[in-house]
This record gives structure tokens, sequence and C-alpha cells, in this order.
């Protein structure tokens, strides 16, 4: 009987270098939700903000979806001034009789590990290979910003939101790449659903939609081409708006009686000049990556530039009502999470 060559038998065996590193960065969220929700304990859930967030579905599970919230003073219209999608979602696992606190924990959980699932896709959107894509999730899992989020500061909506923050984002570079209406039209989808459940989330998908847009503006095609993906990518944006207009609206339309001591109105002044400094920082870092550094690919220069600009938001380096249009209202720390994405990618791929 033939011997079997050992080479033969070597190149059989399946390459396990890419599932060991996914299964450590999902193993690494999984550890995260667990402790940070307290998942088995009867305890609360960590983190500051736990306690605005949990209170408000504990409160539609007693009392249903009423029109007013007391929350604090006299109270507030329910729903009025935070997005609802996220309590909608934790609320509905109740509805077949689980524990209210087990259901928030549960929903926290869940989006905590969908997070690298949508992650690894939006890595291959951008022609990652797929052992690269799960250094990323790796990578990614381990910047302190990512834990943090959910084990210090208890941001439950943000965490809710941020894999449909990930996933618009995908839309939104295959629209811009192929011009598909159904690229669009998921965009545009998943835009509408961080909205409802993070209005800041949905501010900061703007601002990175913002960037592939100048740096497509920057580039070297012709007119027609650059409208076809001007087009491709403001078009979501627009159906988001009106799919969401049902909250939105209202939010606006209120937003002077929210926090009407801290809210400053004068802020909202600096908004053209804010614009334009954000266009010109923007096309700047885009230029400087393109000629100095020699990125000709759009993605790298995208990229670099997000990772650049949200590390500067979130050092509060300069004052963030001159940086960005209704900056001095918004928490900048949120833009160091966001920014882990991009600073993932770059430490893999460069």
């Amino acid at each position: 009987m033939e011997r079997p060559k050992l080479g033969l038998i070597f190149a059989s065996r399946p390459n396990l270098k890419i599932p060991c590193i996914m299964s450590v960065g999902f193993l690494i969220n999984l550890l995260t939700a667990i402790y940070a929700t307290q998942l088995f304990s009867a305890n609360y859930p960590l983190g500051m903000d736990s306690f605005s967030h949990l209170p408000k579905l504990l409160y539609v599970v007693d009392n249903g979806w009423t029109s007013w919230f007391f929350d604090w003073y006299a109270g507030m219209p329910f729903f009025l001034f935070y997005p609802p999608l996220a309590y909608m979602l934790a609320y509905l696992p109740t509805l077949l009789g689980l524990d209210s606190m087990l259901s928030y924990k549960l929903v926290e959980v869940l989006f905590i590990l969908a997070t690298p699932v949508t992650l690894y896709f939006f890595c291959r959107r951008l022609r990652l290979s797929r052992e690269q894509a799960a250094y990323v999730i790796l990578i990614f899992s381990l910047i302190p910003f990512v834990p943090l989020n959910s084990i210090v500061f208890g941001r439950f909506t943000n965490i809710v939101a941020l894999p449909f923050y990930i996933i618009a984002l995908i839309f939104f570079f295959e629209a811009v790449e192929s011009y598909s209406k159904r690229s669009m039209l998921l965009a545009g989808g998943f835009f509408a659903l961080t909205l409802l459940t993070h209005h800041l989330s949905a501010y900061i998908l703007v601002i990175t939609v913002a960037i592939l847009l100048l740096n497509v503006l920057a580039g070297r095609e012709d007119f027609k081409v650059k409208f076809r993906k001007v087009f491709s990518l403001g078009s979501p944006m627009v159906l988001g708006l009106i799919l969401s207009s049902f909250w939105l609206l209202p939010f606006l339309l209120y937003l002077r009686y929210w926090h009407q001591v801290s809210f400053n109105p004068s802020s909202l002044y600096y908004i053209p000049i804010a614009s334009v400094v954000f266009v010109l920082m923007v096309i700047g870092i885009s230029l400087f990556l393109s000629k100095v550094l020699r990125l000709k690919d759009l993605y790298s220069r995208v990229i670099l530039t997000w990772a650049i600009l949200f590390l500067i938001y979130g050092a509060y380096f300069v004052p963030a009502n001159v940086l960005l249009p209704g900056g001095a209202e918004i928490d900048l720390m949120r833009f160091q999470l966001y920014a882990s994405i991009p600073l993932a990618i770059i430490l893999v791929t460069n």
C-alpha cells in the first residue's frame, strides 16, 4: 500500500487561522457584554447611563406607551427628545413574558455581538481580505473606547445604533460604487434606523458620509460621474429623513425646550463658519494624503481622513462649535468610539 505524502496531508487541512482570530474577537465582545450587562446576576447593568435608559423601559412595561413621562422635574412628553427604537426593541421580549431587566440585558448583549459581524462585512465591502477583516474585528474589540462604551458609560441606545450605523455605511459605500437603487434604498433605510435609535449616532453617520462625499468631489472624475456619486449619497440621506420624520420633526420643533439652561442657541450661529471649516479640513487632509502620501485610492483617503478628524474631535483639541456644525451641543466623546472603526482598519492594512 502506497504511503500518503506528508505534503498532501497538510495541504488538505483547513486553514484555522481566520476562524481562530474571529473567535477570539467574538469572545472578547461576549465577555464584555456579559460583564457590562451583569447578565447572569440580578444586578443592574453597569455604566452611568444605564440608570437613564433602563427606567424608560421599566416605565413602559409598567404604564404602557403613555404621552407623558415623569422622569425628572415635571416630566416631559414621552420619547419626544429621545429616539424610541432601542426601547421598543427591548420592550418586545417582555410581551412574551420575559422579565423587563433581562430583556434589556439580552438586547444589549445581542447588539454588542452584532457589531463585529457588521464590521466584518464592512471590511469586506472595502475589499479587505477575510484574514484582514478578522484582524480588524480583533483590534476593534481591544481598542479601549469600545468596551468602555458599555462597561463604564452604559450607552444602551448607542450600542443598539452602532450596527445600524455600520450597515448603513456598507450600503452608502456600495451605492457610490454601483449607483444601485437597492443600495440607495437600504442606505436610506438604515440611516433612518440609526436616527430612530440614537440621533447623535445619526449625526456622526452624516459626518462620515460627508467625508466620503467630499473625497468624491476632490477626485479627478468628470462632472457626470461626480454628479451620479453625489446623487447616490444624497438621495439615501433624504429618504432616511423622510422615513424618520414622524419623530424627527417634533424633536426639532420642540428642541428649544430641551435643557433650556444648558442649551445655548447662540451656538447655532456658528453653523455656517463650522461648516466651512469642516469642508476645508476634509478637503485639505484628502489633498495632503493624495499628494504627499500618494494615496490615490478613494477608500484609503476616506478611512484615513475619517480616523484623523474623529480623533481630533474626540480629543477636544479645538472648540467644537468652530469645527462642527452645532458642535457645542454634542458629546464629543462619542467620536472616540466611532474613530475606533477606521483606526482598526488602518492598523491592519498599513
